[in-house]
């Protein structure tokens, strides 16, 4: 069965669900680091050189 490589979410995009995002490399490689992220925010920028995007680990809901 062929895998389907996760979607890596750009710094700027719009966070599509709220949830905790792990940080990752070009190649989709977790770099250790994680973020929470609400729906609608734009993600924010990457901190270290090696850190390319962002891959959703969890969804969390998010109440008002």
């Amino acid at each position: 069965m062929p895998t389907v490589a996760p979607t890596i979410h750009r710094p700027g995009n719009i966070v599509p669900v709220s949830g905790i995002y792990t940080v990752v490399d070009q190649l989709g490689i977790s770099v250790g680091r994680q973020i929470t992220c609400e729906e609608g925010d734009p993600f924010p920028a990457t901190v270290h050189a090696n850190e390319y995007g962002f891959v959703l680990l969890q969804q969390t809901v998010h109440e008002s």
